[in-house]
């Protein structure tokens, strides 16, 4: 597991939550997603973790983990069965530690955007972007 790796990984799960629960992008798919959560659990889980950023992120970040081989190294020299065990855990790890990099660089873009913007506008453009994804009052869609 290198640094390199490792900061590609949280700059996607970034990215890819961004993506997938706020852009316009994928607007008509979590429109999609939320009109037919009500027909089968795995709907339903979708739309839930579409709704939470923040959950959603943990997903992304076993995902990349996966995909870019980003793992705690473990020692593998022990039974068979152990071994899995322990490189399954290694992901999930790595998931959650990608996930948690991926949620402090949320935080400091959101510092850095935000420390140059008014209250109130920063107000504004939080409504404005409220009414453009069918948010009302409290957060929820509308």
């Amino acid at each position: 597991m290198n640094i390199g790796s490792i900061i590609i990984g949280a700059i996607l799960v970034e990215a890819i939550t961004g993506i997938v629960t706020k852009s316009g992008v994928f607007l008509r798919f979590r429109e999609f997603i939320f009109s037919i959560s009500d027909k089968l659990f795995i709907f339903r889980f979708l739309s839930d973790m579409i709704q939470c950023p923040y959950c959603f992120s943990v997903w992304a970040g076993w995902f990349i983990s996966v995909v870019l081989n980003i793992k705690i190294d473990f020692d593998y020299n022990l039974l068979p069965a152990d071994s899995v065990f322990l490189l399954f855990m290694s992901y999930f790890f790595s998931g959650l530690v990608l996930h948690r990099l991926a949620n402090i660089l949320h935080s400091v873009i959101d510092f850095i955007v935000y420390s140059f913007v008014k209250p109130s506008e920063e107000a504004r453009l939080r409504d404005e972007y409220n009414k453009e994804e069918g948010v009302s009052v409290g957060g929820f869609r509308a």
